[in-house]
């Protein structure tokens, strides 16, 4: 990695698969994005990484809502001087599948006729708390960025955002917590694809960015990421 923006994985520790996500993830980022300078790691230490060729930055679970632990760890990437600015934020479960330019990476929202609600009671609590928050911020027409791809993120805009809410008591959900407040982004529309059940959906695959995968990974899920990100990227330990 030679190029100016730092790409910052905010990793948990709750991994059913010994954090084996994020070495598919990290290979897809070598594999279609360019102009990306260091990784950061805040939070966990997978260990299939050498530890001399990535930065990490302590943090731990402070918060009940699971925004918030994430975007505590955001803040911390934002805060530390020798983060680039702005920098690409991603989670272990993100996997390219087009080449992009880190400078100038897209952010991607959902359809608005699948914006602020959910099945899951405490995930719909935390969106309708989202958009009650940016509705008060002045945004009229709030629009859902929860999608499952990562986001180049602006440290004076996120911060300013973040002051927004207390990270110790609301519930909210951060990428469009951030994204509706930030006019620095390059905003487009995406169906979100999450590989689900024990079939992949090859329709919704074609033509895609990128793509994840739900908690439970299934089978069919871990053969396409070997399939398509067999190449070690320069982090890894010779662990597979």
């Amino acid at each position: 990695m030679i190029g100016k923006v730092d790409v910052v994985y905010i990793l948990g520790d709750g991994s059913k698969y010994d954090n084996a996500e994020i070495v598919y993830s990290v290979r897809s980022l070598c594999k279609h994005v360019k102009n990306l300078r260091r990784m950061w790691i805040v939070g966990a230490r997978p260990r299939h990484f050498d530890l001399r060729t990535y930065q990490f930055i302590p943090h731990g679970r402070p918060y009940v809502c699971k925004d918030a632990v994430i975007a505590g760890g955001m803040e911390k990437a934002c805060l530390d001087r020798d983060v680039s600015d702005p920098f690409l934020c991603v989670h272990d479960d993100h996997f390219m599948l087009k080449d992009f330019d880190a400078a100038e990476f897209p952010a991607w929202h959902k359809m608005s006729g699948v914006m602020w609600r959910s099945s899951d009671k405490r995930y719909d609590k935390d969106l309708k708390a989202c958009e009650r928050i940016l509705k008060h911020a002045g945004v009229k027409a709030p629009v859902s960025f929860e999608t499952h791809t990562p986001i180049l993120v602006h440290k004076r805009e996120f911060l300013r955002a973040l002051r927004r809410v207390d990270l110790g008591r609301d519930n909210f959900t951060v990428k469009s917590l951030y994204a509706n407040l930030c006019d620095r982004l390059n905003k487009v529309q995406l169906d979100d694809y999450k590989v689900k059940g024990d079939k992949i959906e090859w329709n919704r695959m074609e033509g895609r960015p990128c793509f994840s995968v739900s908690n439970e990974i299934p089978a069919c899920a871990w053969e396409l990421l070997k399939k398509l990100y067999p190449t070690p990227s320069p982090f890894e330990r010779g662990i597979r």
